[in-house]
C-alpha cells in the first residue's frame, strides 16, 4: 500500500487515477496511500469507538446517574443525531470538499467528547453525546475521499481496510474503554475519545489532500435539511422504542405521523427541485436501489447476529436452550468475531477486486446462511456458539465491504458521499427495526424463572423461530444479490451516469408525470 496516485497527462496514469470528479477542473494531487488510508482508518476507528464506549462504561455510568434509562438516552441521542446528520454532512462534503467537512465533523464530535470528559452534569453529558453523533458521518465522507484519491483498481481493498476500523473501534472501546472505566470512571472513557479524535484530526489534516470542491449549484437547499433531519430522527426514534413504548402509545403515534408527513414533503420537494441537497431520484436507479434493498434485508436479518447470540449465551440453562453465561463472558465471546472482522473486511475488498462485488455479496450471503443453519442445529456449548457467531460475522463483514464499491461505481462522482450517507441511514433504520423484530420473535414463547415467576426468558421454540427467520432473511439477501449487475454491466452503468441527465431523472420528475 506504499504506492501513490498521480494525475498527469499520460493516458496510463490518468486511467489509473480514475475519472476526475464531476464539476472540477483540478486533478487529484500526488497522494501517498499508506498515510492517507491510515488517517481515514483512524477517523473511522474513533467513530466506531463512540458507538460502543457507553456499553464499556455502563456500570460506572449507572453508579453516577443511578438510572439505566438515563444511560439508554446516551446511546439513543448519539444514534439519532448521527443518523439525521449523516446525509446532510455527506452532501456538504460532496459540495464543499470532503476533507473540509470531515475535519469539521471530527472537530465537533471531539468537542462533545471533551464536554463529557469535563463534567458530570447529565444534561451537558447528553449534549456532548449529541455532538459526538456527528462522527457517524465519517464513513460516507471517508469513502468519498477514497474515490477522489485512490485508483479504481485499489479502491475495493482500500475500502475494506478502512471498514476494518469498525472492528478496531469496537474492540478498543470494549477493552481499552472498559479498563479505563474500571480504573478511573466513565469520564476517562470520554477522555480516551478526545485523545483518539485529536490523533485522527491531525492525521487527516496532514495526510489527506484538500480535494476538489463540487460544482457550484447555487444557494444551499435548506428546505431539504429542515425536512430530512427531523423525519429521519423521528422515524429512527419510533422504531427504536416500539417494543418498550408500545404500538398504541399516543406520543409514539404522533412522532411517527409527523415523521412520515415530513418525509412526504421531503420527497415532493426533492423531485421538484433541479438541484436538491439530497437528490432522492438517485435512489431509484437500479443498482443503487438493489444495493440498498440487499442491505435492508441483511439489517433485518444477519446484522442482528450479536443481539441474537448474546441472548442465546445469557439465557439461563433451565429454558432448555440457553447457556446461562454471565454478561462479561458473553462479551468476551464476541472478541474472536471482532478480531476476524479486522481481516474479513480487507479480504472482502481483495475479493471484490478479483471476482467483483456482486460475487462477493452472493458469497457473503451463503456464508451467513450456512452460519445460521449451523448454529440453529448446534448450540450446546459456548465454544460452538462462539464459532458460529464468528463464522456469521465473517459473512456480514464481507457484505459490508462489497457494497460501497458497487454503489460508488453506480453514482456520479459529485454525489458519492450523499449516496453512501443515505445508505448508512437506511441501514440504521432497518437495523433498529430488525432489533425490534428479534425482540418480538424471542418473546413469542417464554419460560418463567423457577425462582421468580414474574421473570420470563425465551424458550427453545422462540429461539428456533428466530433462527428460522434469520436463515430465510440471509437466504433472501443472497438471492437479491443476484440482481446486482455483473462487473462489466456495472462499469457501463457508471459510464452512463457521468452524463448530465438520464432517462430515469425525467421519468421521476413531476413535470413528466403531469405530461403523462
Amino acid at each position: 500500500m506504499d504506492g501513490v496516485v498521480t494525475a498527469q497527462d499520460d493516458a496510463s496514469t490518468v486511467m489509473d487515477a480514475g475519472p476526475l470528479p464531476t464539476g472540477t477542473a483540478e486533478p487529484v494531487k500526488r497522494v501517498p496511500l499508506t498515510p492517507l488510508i491510515g488517517a481515514l482508518w483512524l477517523s473511522e476507528t474513533i467513530a466506531a469507538f463512540g458507538s460502543s464506549m457507553t456499553y464499556a462504561a455502563t456500570r460506572s455510568l449507572i453508579a453516577a446517574f443511578g438510572d439505566p434509562v438515563s444511560i439508554g438516552w446516551l446511546v439513543t441521542l448519539f444514534l439519532l443525531v448521527g443518523a439525521a446528520a449523516t446525509p446532510v454532512a455527506a452532501r456538504f462534503g460532496d459540495m464543499f470538499g470532503r476533507k473540509r467537512v470531515l475535519l469539521v465533523v471530527l472537530g465537533i464530535g471531539g468537542l462533545g467528547l471533551a464536554i463529557g470528559a469535563a463534567t458530570d452534569f447529565y444534561p451537558l453529558v447528553l449534549l456532548g453525546r449529541a455532538l459526538q453523533g456527528l462522527h457517524l458521518a465519517a464513513m460516507a465522507l471517508s469513502f468519498g475521499i477514497l474515490r477522489e484519491c485512490v485508483s479504481p483498481a485499489r479502491l475495493p481493498l482500500s475500502i475494506g481496510i478502512v471498514l476494518s476500523a469498525v472492528a478496531s473501534g469496537t474492540l478498543s472501546a470494549m477493552l481499552l474503554g472498559g479498563w479505563a472505566a474500571d480504573l478511573y470512571g466513565w469520564r476517562a472513557v470520554f477522555a480516551l475519545g478526545v485523545i483518539g479524535t485529536a490523533l485522527a484530526w491531525s492525521a487527516l489534516a496532514l495526510f489527506v489532500p484538500a480535494g476538489p470542491r463540487g460544482k457550484d449549484s447555487g444557494p444551499v437547499d435548506m428546505i431539504s435539511i429542515w425536512l430530512s433531519v427531523p423525519s429521519i430522527a423521528g422515524t429512527l426514534f419510533v422504531v427504536s422504542n416500539l417494543r418498550s413504548w408500545g404500538w398504541t402509545n399516543p406520543a409514539l403515534i404522533g412522532i411517527l405521523a409527523g415523521s412520515i408527513l415530513l418525509a412526504l414533503f421531503w420527497v415532493r420537494h426533492s423531485l421538484r427541485t433541479p438541484q436538491p441537497l439530497i437528490d432522492l431520484r438517485l435512489f431509484a436507479r437500479k443498482q443503487v436501489l438493489i444495493i440498498n434493498i440487499v442491505y435492508i434485508c441483511a439489517s433485518f436479518g444477519a446484522f442482528q447476529v450479536i443481539l441474537l447470540m448474546s441472548m442465546l449465551m445469557q439465557t439461563p440453562a433451565f429454558t432448555g436452550i440457553g447457556l446461562g453465561v454471565s454478561a462479561k463472558a458473553a462479551g468476551l465471546a464476541t472478541i474472536p468475531a471482532a478480531i476476524l472482522s479486522l481481516a474479513a473486511a480487507p479480504l472482502g475488498g481483495m475479493l471484490v477486486q478479483r471476482i467483483g462485488g456482486r460475487a462477493v455479496m452472493i458469497l457473503s450471503g451463503l456464508v451467513m446462511t450456512a452460519g445460521f443453519l449451523f448454529t440453529a442445529r448446534w448450540h450446546d456449548s459456548l465454544a460452538i456458539v462462539t464459532f458460529g457467531f464468528s463464522f456469521i460475522t465473517i459473512g456480514t463483514t464481507m457484505l459490508y465491504a462489497a457494497g460501497p464499491p458497487i454503489l460508488i461505481a453506480a453514482v456520479p462522482t459529485d454525489r458519492t458521499s450523499e449516496a453512501l450517507g443515505m445508505m448508512t441511514v437506511l441501514r440504521a433504520l432497518a437495523t433498529a427495526a430488525g432489533a425490534q423484530m428479534v425482540a418480538v420473535l424471542l418473546a413469542s414463547d417464554t419460560v418463567s424463572s423457577p425462582t421468580d415467576p414474574t421473570t420470563h426468558f425465551p424458550s427453545g421454540a422462540a429461539f428456533s423461530l428466530t433462527f428460522l427467520v434469520m436463515i430465510i432473511l440471509s437466504g433472501l439477501t443472497t438471492i437479491l444479490a443476484y440482481a446486482i449487475a455483473p462487473r462489466g454491466d456495472a462499469d457501463r452503468t457508471a459510464q452512463d451516469l457521468r452524463q448530465p441527465a438520464t432517462a430515469i431523472d425525467h421519468a421521476l420528475s413531476l413535470d413528466s408525470i403531469k405530461e403523462r
